[in-house]
């Protein structure tokens, strides 16, 4: 097994891998992922980015400059409290995509007898492959809903059903702008903060008003013509009519596509992942049977 391949523990042949349900990073957590960073700097896998190069050759170098991996940490990462802080889960995203981009496989190209040290190759694919394998082991181990993307970019874990179709839908409506709408819609439910996914809730119903032009300028022939399209038994077609009605209410009244001071704001992730979930099934099954996915 190479170092970059998912290590399965005993209680996960036993039990099965821990479910990700948990949306903030929690202490231990954070712990180990920065633990992981610091013995990476101490190793020397930083320095093709933050070279310590050697007194007699420069030009060689022989460790991390952990000084500029930190002065550029926190300019990059602006809100980075420092080491021995705990940040909040954007923080930390922002913090783990930093590393992943400077990060490299540091392995000894000679060795330089005067100072007892090594001067050092850097393998930057080994590198970030290593980086993100460890990362998700850590994550994976305490049932944290986030992964590393190959580009080494992090994003929420969606492993229900309506999260794969979310993740996997390829829109092709015919008007682009819906196609824009829906993708930044899923986009940013993906994203870590719940801040961002409560705009997803307002892309989401953009485009859901988006869509009932699509047919027909008139919303409500438009929306006629796309349901009929999703059945024909009668009372399906009225339950979805039922749905349609209801999700429009919900954007109405909430403070998902109108900002008046009345509207109640929709502030507790767990509703937000709801009604977007409830969205985007309904958006889904009128899409599928309309044509406008590939």
């Amino acid at each position: 097994m190479s170092t970059a391949d998912t290590y399965d523990y005993f209680s996960d042949r036993e039990f099965g891998a821990q479910v990700p349900t948990r949306h903030e990073i929690n202490q231990t957590t954070w712990t180990g992922l920065s633990s992981l960073v610091r013995r990476g700097i101490t190793r020397g896998d930083f320095g093709n980015s933050f070279p310590d190069g050697c007194t007699d050759t420069p030009a060689a170098c022989c460790g991390t400059d952990s000084r500029a991996f930190d002065e550029a940490l926190q300019a990059e990462v602006p809100s980075w409290p420092g080491w021995n802080s705990m940040p909040d889960v954007i923080t930390a995203c922002d913090f783990l995509e930093f590393c992943h981009r400077h990060i490299s496989l540091a392995s000894r190209r000679s060795h330089h007898n005067f100072f007892n040290h090594d001067h050092l190759n850097f393998d930057v694919a080994a590198g970030q492959k290593k980086f993100r394998a460890d990362v998700g082991l850590l994550l994976q181990r305490n049932g944290i809903a986030l992964r590393m993307t190959d580009k080494g970019l992090m994003e929420r874990i969606l492993d229900d059903p309506t999260g794969e179709a979310v993740r996997r839908a390829v829109f092709q409506s015919g008007d682009s702008a819906l196609d824009q709408l829906l993708g930044e819609a899923r986009m940013k439910f993906m994203d870590p903060p719940p801040r961002v996914r409560q705009e997803a809730l307002e892309k989401a119903w953009d485009a859901w008003e988006r869509l009932k032009t699509v047919k027909d300028v008139d919303k409500k022939r438009g929306a006629t013509i796309l349901l009929d399209a999703c059945a024909t038994e009668p009372s399906m077609r009225l339950a979805l009519e039922d749905e349609a009605r209801t999700l429009t209410s919900l954007g109405n009244n909430f403070r998902i596509r109108h900002s008046e001071t009345d509207k109640p704001e929709v502030a507790d992730p767990e509703h937000v992942d709801y009604l977007f979930q409830r969205m985007f099934s309904m958006l889904l099954v009128i899409l599928r049977k309309n044509g406008m996915l590939a």
